[in-house]
């Protein structure tokens, strides 16, 4: 058992550390492939790309959150040495998922029939022809992948971390490569779009062969129960929830624009939604880091008071990140955008600021998140989320039409602020006792520490053009640097120099030792 328990924790251990690596390669590799898929495809047809990959977003919400339950059950069975149960589950779950990849397909032939109904009116034939070719493949490739994700749950059931952090890696690494080396040879969007869906199935193909070869994992067809499929189901409904929030969130404003708009406003869209996703990536691998810690607190009546010391120290580092690289995309994003992506992208600097804004507070508070799943609160943040949804969906139809792909950011900003910045604000209050007045009025005490980087920002452009990758790199880095001397020195607080300040310090000097 002890050496289970020593397996266990090199795994988990492993698995963090393959978790920021992933991050930090997936961060650097869309930074470099989104611009050489710009400009290899076009900018129309990099529109039309982002909607049919935006639609594996849509079609991923049939898992109806049943990959978690898979995980937990795994875990608990694995635990309890319950072989039968963990048996009957896996086949449970293979059966359902193939019915699901059933569902699925039949969902696309349908959408894939009535397609130039919806993108016709603001697309040429060749465009809509490639959006069905595009789309054909990504339904084939979900209705296989649904089964064979069951055995990816699997894996993290069985804490086989590193193995699961290594093959994502492979994926985040070789999906561009592929896709890089069939543009060069002269393909196009079709191929790519192909190639990347065929090889999220051989990946999913490995997790299965890992799971049947290395840990024997067998599957009970015989034993499929409704009441334990139904106590699944209710298990994974408010996670399903959320789930289709953010799928939505993520894929909605896309189609929207693409049936309103055509495929250049997607495109803008598209490639300042993508710099959104890696300002949030940033900001969750910072909080992951603490976030566990919650889960671990007594149920007792101090635990208001720890919650909302987590609360209010997990913000202040989030916040710090957050607006490092938030303010520092104020100054340099519009030169930074105009070199990375080149013309036709500007109003991408817009829409990235706009959502970046709003997001902001909704990602300085996700140890809100953590604390209501630990207190069982967390129904109604899901179903306020997933309303959230309809009405951006509701309100991005008009403003797209008006204002293209500004309107889109404009209507899934002002959603965002009223639901995550206030409604969820009043029930943290109202239900957990967070002290958000305390919270905010902490983030504020922050903020002229920020003077420095931002005159320095100011006078550097000023004085320079950041038309160059010389003079640009060398502005955010200056700006970097400025920032973090300046929080060290003016707002730094005992927690977080014992925290980040100290730890740094140390490893200095024991290099300086070594070289010494």
């Amino acid at each position: 058992m002890r050496r289970m328990g020593d397996s266990s924790s090199r795994q988990i251990r492993f698995g963090v550390v393959f978790s920021y690596v992933n991050i930090g390669v997936q961060v650097i590799v869309s930074l470099l492939y989104t611009p050489f898929l710009i400009r290899m495809l076009g900018q129309r047809e990099y529109g039309l790309f982002s909607i049919a990959f935006s639609a594996i977003g849509l079609f991923s919400i049939l898992d109806m959150g049943l990959g978690n339950a898979n995980i937990r059950y795994t875990a608990l069975y694995r635990a309890s040495g319950e072989a039968d149960k963990e048996k009957t589950l896996h086949g449970t779950l293979f059966l359902v998922y193939s019915v699901i990849g059933i569902v699925s397909f039949l969902l696309g032939m349908v959408f894939l029939a009535n397609i130039e109904r919806f993108f016709g009116n603001n697309m040429s034939g060749a465009e809509v022809d490639r959006l069905k070719s595009m789309f054909l493949c990504i339904i084939v490739s979900l209705s296989i992948s649904f089964p064979l994700s069951v055995f990816g749950c699997i894996i993290r059931g069985y804490e086989r971390f590193v193995f699961a952090k290594i093959t994502d890696l492979l994926r985040i690494v070789l999906i561009p490569l592929l896709s890089v080396g069939l543009l060069l040879s002269g393909y196009r969007s079709v191929a790519v779009i192909a190639a990347i869906s065929a090889m999220s199935v051989v990946m999913l193909l490995i997790n299965a062969v890992y799971c049947l070869r290395n840990l024997k994992i067998k599957l009970d067809f015989r034993g499929f129960d409704l009441g334990f499929l139904k106590e699944i189901l209710a298990f994974s409904f408010f996670v399903f929830l959320g789930i289709l929030a953010y799928n939505i969130d993520n894929s909605s404003n896309q189609f929207v624009l693409g049936i309103v708009s055509g495929s250049v406003m997607v495109s803008v869209y598209a490639l300042a939604y993508n710099l959104v996703i890696n300002f949030t990536t940033l900001s969750l691998s910072v909080s992951a880091v603490f976030l566990p810690a919650i889960t671990k607190i007594p149920h007792d009546e101090n635990r208001f008071s720890r919650y909302n010391g987590y609360f209010i120290a997990i913000g202040r580092l989030q916040f710090y990140i957050l607006a490092l690289f938030y303010l520092g995309f104020v100054f340099f994003g519009r030169q930074f955008i105009s070199l990375w992506a080149g013309p036709g992208f500007e109003d991408s600097y817009y829409v990235s600021l706009i959502l970046m804004s709003t997001l902001g507070i909704y990602l300085v508070q996700t140890a809100g998140k953590s604390i209501l799943e630990a207190m069982n609160q967390h129904q109604f943040r899901s179903v306020m989320h997933l309303l959230m949804c309809v009405v951006n969906i509701a309100l991005s139809f008009w403003l797209s039409s008006r204002y293209g792909a500004i309107g889109a950011a404009v209507s899934l900003a002002l959603v965002w602020l009223l639901g995550f910045g206030v409604i969820l604000n009043i029930f943290y209050v109202k239900k957990i006792r967070l002290r958000i007045g305390d919270f905010w009025l902490q983030l504020l005490k922050i903020v002229p520490s920020f003077i420095p980087a931002l005159a320095f920002a100011f006078l550097y452009l000023r004085f320079h053009n950041a038309d160059t990758w010389l003079n640009l790199g060398l502005g955010a880095v200056l700006f970097a640097l400025v920032y973090c001397l300046s929080i060290v020195l003016f707002s730094f607080n005992e927690f977080e120099k014992q925290t980040i300040l100290e730890p740094v310090l140390r490893r200095i000097s024991r290099k300086r030792k070594m070289l010494s």
